[in-house]
């Protein structure tokens, strides 16, 4: 991901990252903005997990139970696999990288 202002573009980092994420709404519902997100998201995660730069493991905000969805249908297509953990609205999901498949 990568911000562009006027004179210069800057890479997004994990920590900035992580924030977006922390400011992702908990309600989206399952549309072409959230999967394309998912998609970003698996792909930066797994060009890092591959070239060894992050934990072969990414954790999701939480989100509700159609978003989990979409997240748990997407991961396989990048070598992911996927669990849930929390309940209710603390619920939320992580890939794990394990390989092209």
């Amino acid at each position: 991901m990568f911000l562009q202002s006027p004179q210069k573009i800057l890479q997004c980092d994990s920590e900035c990252r992580r924030n977006s994420q922390a400011n992702l709404p908990q309600n989206r519902t399952n549309d072409v903005d959230f999967m394309d997100f998912v998609k970003s998201e698996l792909q930066w995660f797994t060009e890092q997990a591959k070239k060894g730069l992050v934990e072969p493991r990414y954790k999701f905000a939480a989100t509700s139970k159609e978003n989990r969805h979409i997240i748990h249908a997407l991961a396989p297509h990048y070598g992911c696999t996927t669990d849930s953990y929390g309940t209710g609205p603390q619920r939320y999901t992580a890939v794990s990288y394990v390989g092209e498949t």
